[in-house]
């Protein structure tokens, strides 16, 4: 006997029609079941004839507004009459919302049909299924009316919930997918209105949120609608909703490469009014699909439509943030309009959702000298907010604390509370205790005496005395090599060295002070930089960068790229009022030194004179990660050393040791005094892994640096640098004091950027973004040492974690050497205690 899918019962076949009987019994349905259906999609008689006559009140009413219009077309336009006419079209203000009579129906007058609609949608609903995580959890038919009837209970709101109702019971009644239409400019589908929650609760008073929109989707809600200006209901949830919004849409399946009509993906929406939590969603589930560093907005220039700038979603949200790019046509508003109903968004969720967008891969770009650029002002703006120049018009309360924490949190001066957390929890990560010496390859006993040297790694005592001891072969000599940690290549103590080997390999002559020595390889000489350290592929790269012949041989890339000594004096051009004129005349190579953290240029000295050059346009900075935080650095080529502000020592929780010393000096010659050095500071230029162990922390840090100052120590860590920008009305290419500098005419050749070629063979290539100074000075921030004609400065190494230093901070030992005495130094006690471990062969310590 046939089988009815819905009653689950076996009957004749008298119950079923021609129709069903052909049908499968999965999907076979009796009379019965399909009579009752029916029955209960049927609409009751008394809510048929309330719907009949609100039809009847709304035709009358249309009728009305027809000859109404006709009316006024008839009538001379009154300027005072159409200011009224057109006064609802102007952005609203939050609160408190005029009542608009928008809808057809009323709720003074249909509070009976409406209330019977709820009862007859209820049953339909529950039939349907309720979504999950959305608060209607375990709603019974009580609860589920009395939420429709706080939602409907809204006069202002009646044109978007009476139709969304419709939508839910189906059928003759009403379609999910109707367009209705409020104050915009032309109808919208429900499922638009209802993902746009917080902008009508703070305009009219809507009560609905994700619950109505899970509904709508429930009950066949297409999210693939588009309006005029192609956008879909995605986009306007990203301004106007909530995370868990977001997330029933592409569940639904929502196109997230979907682009409106300007080219623009959703990240445009999500950038404007910022929520952290829905950043992070969007960069989890569609970074893919629309990665952030591809994201394009592109700008005109109004007077010249041919002139365009490509900005990048960083120099959109800084755009954004800063309030330099308006949303709206009204003159003097650059707030955007959700800023203004919804309020301004919170700084940890601006800051959050800008550093994850920095770490997932997108950059800012550097802005051009063209003066209709905005990227260049913003930058500068944001910098130099607190400068007495700076003045912003028609700023909200909140934008000056804005823009504060902006240049905090890109400079790294300040992080959000959540970013803070994962910054201490990286801190609190300790590697694994190896128990196996990597020398003899055996399991370490308390007899063997471990000992875990400075950078980590644990081996018996005597094999690594053994190691210090072994003397060197002639082809390791040849190569220049040093005696380094099996494991990570970095020095090992000097404890552990012979007092002959010291002297040879470890003295003053031998060390240079910016050197990173952990990061250097078996084959590289430390010492030595130029382009024939660099390996084959370098040199090519090189040589494409600079437009010379990349399938030359070695020998001929290498002297086509050797600066070449400039003969005589040379004039110096700057741009005075769009023209270049000559204002000096130096000799580039003994006298010439360009500093790219200057702000403007400066000499130096009466006879013999040395010029300071600054970049063109202006200080330059570069991005870095800094325990995975991107923040911008500036570069100092003539600086001695790194330099690091106290606030951002603070903010990332950064080891420093307490060496202090006056033997540095500024531009003027002015004592600068440094109060501690940061223990190892290690951050990521592109993918390159950069350890610096002397960067300096100072005692007094006004003038001096707002961020890190990458100084020589930071130059000295490759084996060729190539920094190359405009300067006098031609480019120059520097390799921060450690070569001559090279001068050419042509730009094409010498892209404003730095190339960074590591010792093991790596390249990295980041474009200079320039910081126009809005200040009233000019600084230059150079630490430096004296020169050859005052007190020389003496420096001396720590004998457990090998930095080189000036003495006078730091721990002396009297000691004896083969050819007399020679003092031993150590940062502190700390290292002094750990090298008695190894001199007493006492193992780590506790």
């Amino acid at each position: 006997m046939p089988f009815c899918s819905d009653c689950k019962e076996e009957k004749g076949r008298d119950f079923f029609t021609k129709v069903q009987l052909r049908k499968a019994d999965t999907v076979r349905r009796c009379k019965d079941c399909i009579k009752q259906q029916q029955k209960q999609n049927e609409v009751p008689r008394h809510i048929a004839a309330a719907l009949d006559k609100a039809a009847e009140r709304r035709q009358g009413q249309n009728q009305m507004k027809s000859r109404r219009n006709k009316a006024k077309k008839a009538e001379p336009d009154d300027p005072q009459k159409l200011a009224e006419r057109t006064r609802y079209f102007q952005p609203r203000q939050p609160c408190p919302p005029a009542p608009l009579p928008t809808s057809d129906i009323s709720l003074r007058n249909d509070i009976k049909a409406i209330k019977e609609l709820i009862r007859h949608a209820v049953p339909i609903v529950l039939n349907r299924g309720l979504p999950s995580g959305v608060g209607l959890d375990g709603f019974c038919q009580r609860k589920l009316e009395a939420r429709f009837w706080e939602v409907l209970n809204n006069e202002n709101a009646l044109w978007l919930t009476y139709p969304f109702l419709l939508g839910l019971v189906g059928g003759e009644l009403g379609n999910i997918n109707k367009r209705v239409n409020f104050i915009a400019p032309e109808p919208h589908p429900i499922l638009h209105w209802l993902v746009q929650f917080n902008l009508l609760r703070a305009q009219l008073g809507y009560c609905g949120n994700e619950d109505m929109v899970a509904l709508a989707l429930r009950a066949g809600a297409s999210v693939h609608e588009e309006v005029s200006n192609k956008c879909t209901a995605l986009f306007f949830s990203m301004k106007y909703s909530n995370v868990r919004t977001v997330e029933l849409l592409l569940d639904a399946g929502a196109k997230v490469d979907h682009k409106d009509c300007y080219g623009h993906t959703v990240w445009k929406n999500a950038a404007e009014r910022p929520n952290s939590r829905l950043i992070e969603l969007l960069l989890e589930r569609c970074n893919e699909l629309i990665p952030v560093r591809e994201f394009i907005n592109t700008t005109r220039d109004c007077n010249d439509l041919s002139v365009s700038f490509a900005w990048t979603l960083p120099d959109t949200m800084f755009a954004y943030y800063s309030l330099m790019l308006p949303t709206n046509d009204s003159e003097g508003c650059p707030v955007p309009v959700s800023w203004k109903i919804l309020g301004p968004p919170t700084i940890d969720d601006i800051a959050v959702s800008l550093i994850r967008v920095l770490q997932a891969g997108a950059r800012f770009s550097p802005p051009t000298n063209h003066p209709s650029d905005m990227r260049a002002q913003n930058l500068a703006l944001v910098t130099h907010i607190d400068s007495p120049c700076v003045r912003i018009r028609n700023a909200i309360p909140q934008q000056y604390e804005i823009i504060r924490r902006l240049r905090d949190v890109i400079y790294g001066r300040w992080i959000p509370e959540c970013i803070g957390k994962e910054i201490q929890e990286i801190n609190e990560l300790k590697s694994p205790v190896d128990s196996t010496c990597l020398i003899c390859l055996t399991e370490m006993e308390s007899d063997d005496v471990p000992i875990t040297l400075y950078c980590g790694h644990r081996f018996c005592l005597e094999c690594i005395k053994a190691l210090g001891k072994a003397s060197l072969s002639s082809h390791q000599k040849q190569k220049g090599t040093d005696k380094r940690c099996p494991t990570c290549r970095r020095l090992i103590c000097g404890d552990l060295l012979t007092e002959e080997y010291k002297e040879q390999y470890r003295s003053g002559r031998r060390l240079h002070f910016g050197t990173d020595r952990h990061a250097a390889t078996e084959i590289m000489k430390t010492f030595e930089r130029g382009p024939h350290l660099l390996t084959d592929e370098q040199l090519r790269h090189e040589c494409l960068a600079r437009n010379i012949n990349a399938d030359a041989s070695r020998s001929d890339m290498i002297d086509a790229l050797t600066p070449k000594k400039m003969q005589g004096r040379q004039p110096f051009y700057t741009n005075q009022n769009g023209r270049l004129q000559q204002t000096a005349s130096i000799d580039m190579d003994s006298h010439m030194r360009v500093e790219l953290s200057a702000t403007t240029n400066l000499v130096a000295g009466t006879d013999n004179a040395t010029f300071f050059a600054a970049p063109e346009g202006g200080p330059v900075v570069i991005p870095i990660k800094l325990k995975g935080i991107p923040i911008f650095a500036s570069l100092s080529p003539q600086s001695f050393v790194s330099v690091v502000p106290r606030s951002i020592v603070e903010t990332f929780g950064l080891q420093v040791r307490d060496i202090t010393s006056s033997q540095f000096c500024s531009f003027d010659g002015g004592t600068v005094t440094v109060s501690s050095v940061v223990d190892e500071l290690k951050f990521y230029l592109g993918d390159l892994e950069i350890c610096l162990n002397n960067a300096v922390v100072l005692r007094n840090e006004r003038g001096m640096v707002g961020s890190i100052q990458l100084g020589m120590d930071f130059f000295e860590t490759s084996a060729w640098t190539r920094c190359s920008t405009k300067l006098g009305g031609c480019f120059v290419i520097t390799d921060g004091g450690f070569s001559m500098n090279e001068f050419v005419r042509e730009e094409r050749v010498c892209p404003d950027e730095l190339r960074y070629y590591s010792r093991d063979g790596k390249i990295c290539r980041l474009p200079f973004i320039h910081i126009e100074n809005l200040a009233e000075t000019g600084k230059i921030p150079i630490v430096s040492i004296p020169g050859p004609e005052e007190a020389p400065t003496r420096f001396g190494e720590c004998q457990w974690c090998c930095r080189y230093f000036p003495c006078d901070g730091m721990l002396r030992e009297e000691g004896e050497t083969p050819n007399g005495e020679r003092p031993s130094y150590y940062c502190d006690e700390d290292c002094q205690a750990r090298g008695m471990t190894i001199r007493n062969g006492t193992g780590d310590l506790g």
